[in-house]
């Protein structure tokens, strides 16, 4: 019961922290930039946020030139009469013709080397004999010899105990022995060395030289004139222009104008409160049902902004943050955040998230989640100094913040 009480304290304390903040920002942007109410305020606090308003056309029908008047030249060429005439392309003239000399080639000796002495030596002359000479004289031997067929009778077959038969088994043959001769070389001088002058003949080499057999000259001749029939072109009618006036043609077209121009207004917007997760589930949801390629993630970030607000263009609503025409447009119902997601009474939003960049980035922003006077100025202020379209807080803000929603 305590709990509640206090619960119930607490949220009286935000209604009227809300309710004159809110007061606070519409009195002072009452003389800026207007502000439209789409939507109920709700009971426990209104929020707003800058939005551009969608442009109006008007279908107009318009007398357009499709071609524009002109004069029609024609030219009418020059006539003309062709003819040929005999004309001297080249007078007579004298000429001289020259001939080229002719050469003949002339032999004649040269000499290369003159006649000259030399000494030659001439080796000593020696001769060669060879003399036989007898070591040993010839002589006769006897040598035993073979039996019968050639075969040796050995003495162990005879009869030892015959001496004759021992003596005739024996036999004895005589050979000759012819005597050994050496041959010895002798050599002897036959002329001793000695120098010798002797005359070499003086060398000539037969060379062919170029002589002129006729000297070259020049003869006059006469050339005729040269002539031919040139084609000729006499003018007979100059030529001449017509001008003929062609006048414009005209069509009606029918084009869309700008009937009203957009412009910067103060809208109502989704307060943190019902800025939670389910809604933005609900509201992504929403998006891909009508064709919108997004992730539904419950996190408001630059691709949700982005296809939120093509959807404001396609429908011609007012192009900005999470409007409340926008949610109504979407029959998006908004939740409102629970004591978990809500930490401390007050939930986590992109506009938290907006608010804590601009002021790392060196522009001050109340870091209350409330889309304000002090929010938006600083949000412009870093719009101009980045060249982006100054207004509200856009998918391409939300980049060059490096931000995501935090719900």
């Amino acid at each position: 019961m305590l709990q509640n009480i206090g619960v119930m304290m607490l949220k009286s304390v935000r209604q009227f922290i809300g309710l004159a903040s809110l007061l606070y920002a519409v009195t002072g942007m009452a003389h800026a930039i207007p502000t439209e109410t789409y939507v109920a305020p709700s009971p426990e606090m209104r929020c707003f946020s800058n939005a551009f308003t969608p442009e109006t056309y008007k279908t107009v029908s318009e007398r357009v030139m499709v071609h524009p008047g002109y004069d029609e030249v024609r030219h009418i060429p020059a006539v003309y009469e062709h003819g040929r005439v005999r004309v001297m392309v080249k007078e007579p003239i004298l000429d001289y013709q020259t001939t080229v000399p002719t050469y003949a080639l002339k032999y004649e000796q040269i000499l290369v080397a003159p006649a000259h002495e030399i000494v030659v030596n001439i080796p000593a002359k020696y001769e060669t004999w060879t003399e036989t000479i007898e070591v040993e004289p010839a002589k006769t031997i006897w040598k035993s010899g073979k039996g019968l067929y050639g075969h040796k009778i050995s003495r162990s077959s005879i009869n030892t105990t015959d001496t004759t038969a021992a003596a005739t088994a024996e036999i004895l043959c005589k050979v000759e022995i012819p005597a050994k001769k050496r041959f010895v070389h002798h050599t002897r001088m036959v002329a001793p060395p000695r120098k010798e002058t002797r005359q070499v003949p003086a060398r000539y080499k037969r060379v062919a030289r170029q002589v002129v057999q006729r000297p070259a000259f020049a003869k006059k001749i006469k050339i005729s004139a040269e002539y031919a029939a040139v084609p000729y072109e006499k003018q007979v009618r100059a030529a001449r222009h017509e001008i003929n006036a062609v006048p414009a043609t005209y069509e009606d077209v029918e084009h869309q104008r700008v009937d009203v121009a957009s412009r910067l207004v103060r809208v109502e917007a989704l307060c943190d409160q019902y800025a939670t997760r389910d809604t933005v589930r609900q509201m992504q949801s929403a998006l891909v049902d009508r064709g919108y390629h997004i992730k539904v993630d419950g996190i408001y970030g630059p691709q949700t902004q982005a296809a939120m607000e093509q959807f404001q263009r396609d429908n011609a609503l007012s192009r900005g943050y999470m409007t409340l025409q926008s949610i109504q447009a979407l029959q998006v119902e908004p939740t409102v955040c629970s004591p978990d997601d809500c930490q401390g009474g007050r939930p986590q939003t992109t506009v938290i998230a907006a608010q804590g960049a601009l002021s790392a980035a060196g522009f001050f922003a109340a870091q209350d989640g409330l889309h304000g006077p002090q929010t938006q100025a600083a949000l412009e202020r870093f719009q101009t100094a980045n060249g982006l379209e100054v207004g509200f807080l856009s998918a391409e803000t939300m980049n060059a913040l490096n931000i995501i929603a935090r719900i």
